[in-house]
């Protein structure tokens, strides 16, 4: 017990790092990416309203397979 107290700090550090405030979630970051795709104006180039709809689908593809595997 006194071993794993003694390493807590630096276990709170690792949790901290790798999934602390800082850290955006694959849900949050589709939710932007959908904000951003609905703001384009007309004018703006096909190949920006192409690659938009990729990132947004590439995210949907990728929040799919990793709620599939929890």
């Amino acid at each position: 017990m006194e071993e794993t107290m003694a390493r807590a700090p630096l276990l709170k550090k690792i949790v901290d790092h790798y999934s602390g405030p800082d850290r955006v979630t694959a849900k949050r970051q589709q939710q932007e990416l959908e904000r951003v795709a609905k703001t384009l104006p007309p004018s703006a180039p096909y190949s920006v309203k192409e690659f938009t709809d990729r990132a947004v689908k590439s995210l949907q593809v990728c929040n799919c397979k990793f709620l599939s595997e929890a």
